[in-house]
């Protein structure tokens, strides 16, 4: 089975058949890609910059590790082995995988060093994401798009007019992508979630994965009641069962425009806590039922840029 990615991890069943190829040396053996298997577009010379392997064959998504062949000392009667790798639904699952954004078409990359596809680690996850920002910083730009996943790049797209297709999903680690484009030297961050994801930031979570922390109705009463709302109001926000009953709530009670400024101020404080000056983060609130519901003073300047189209 093949298919650990740094990119995406799944199973697929994949086959390498060895031939006997009496026109390689005793001890030589060959590699050849087949059906399934990506060949990467990136240039040789940026490659490595970028993450990934460069070269235009397609056995540059073959992990070099991966074409090392236990026991090739051992001599073959009619000479060396050929191998041919293929994964007959490799195309189909690299649709699901950033491979495609990384330049790696046609089909999934193959590297791992055991075989066995095991769920990707926190720190896998995170790599990913730096791994395709640094594809960004090798083109030769400085401005990043972040949504934490699917939600925001759809409503960045469909709502807000945003070039969406080139937004990095950071998923639940705001803090670590923050932490990786300073690092990698972005000059402005824009930050597109919803409600539910960005009411955790507000409070401080940088990693708001639910096993982690949840803070969002806790944030919404807070600033809620920051706002003027009664005891009653805090208590209906603190029995409700996601944050989109709680804003309800405070549409009912005439509160969700005060409250989400609020909220969206102790956003941008804590973003730019994050960042510490060494780049400028905004960010944009949304519900899918209300739209955008706040927005960081600096945001619709970088939305501009997101909408115009690429020079």
């Amino acid at each position: 089975c093949f298919g650990e990615s740094a990119t995406g991890t799944f199973a697929s069943c994949g086959t390498a058949r060895g031939t006997p190829r009496p026109l390689l040396g005793a001890t030589d053996t060959g590699l050849k890609e087949s059906e399934g298997i990506s060949a990467s577009t990136c240039h040789p010379e940026w490659g490595a910059k970028r993450g990934v392997e460069g070269s235009p064959s397609a056995l540059a998504a073959v992990d070099a590790s991966r074409k090392e062949f236990k026991g090739s000392d051992a001599p073959f009667e009619s000479g060396g082995l050929l191998v041919t790798v293929s994964v007959p639904e490799g195309e189909e699952l690299a649709r699901r995988t950033f491979n495609p954004r990384l330049g790696i078409v046609g089909g999934i990359s193959i590297i791992g060093t055991s075989g066995i596809v095991r769920p990707m680690s926190e720190e896998a996850l995170i790599a990913s994401i730096e791994v395709e920002m640094r594809t960004i910083v090798a083109a030769g730009k400085r401005d990043l798009f972040v949504v934490p996943g699917n939600y925001g790049r759809d409503f960045a797209c469909n709502r807000l007019g945003l070039r969406g297709d080139e937004a990095v999903q950071c998923s639940n680690y705001f803090g670590a992508t923050l932490d990786a484009a300073c690092v990698l030297g972005f000059e402005r961050v824009l930050i597109v979630g919803h409600l539910g994801k960005m009411a955790k930031v507000a409070g401080g979570v940088m990693n708001t994965h639910s096993r982690v922390a949840d803070c969002r109705l806790e944030a919404l009463a807070a600033h809620a009641a920051l706002v003027g709302a009664s005891q009653t109001v805090i208590r209906q926000i603190m029995e409700s069962t996601t944050t989109d009953a709680a804003l309800e709530v405070l549409y009912a009670n005439e509160l969700a425009e005060a409250a989400m400024a609020s909220l969206v101020t102790a956003l941008a404080e804590k973003l730019n806590n994050r960042v510490a000056g060494r780049l400028q983060v905004e960010a944009v609130v949304f519900s899918n039922v209300h739209g955008v519901l706040g927005q960081t003073p600096g945001a619709q300047a970088l939305m501009q840029y997101w909408r115009d189209e690429e020079e």
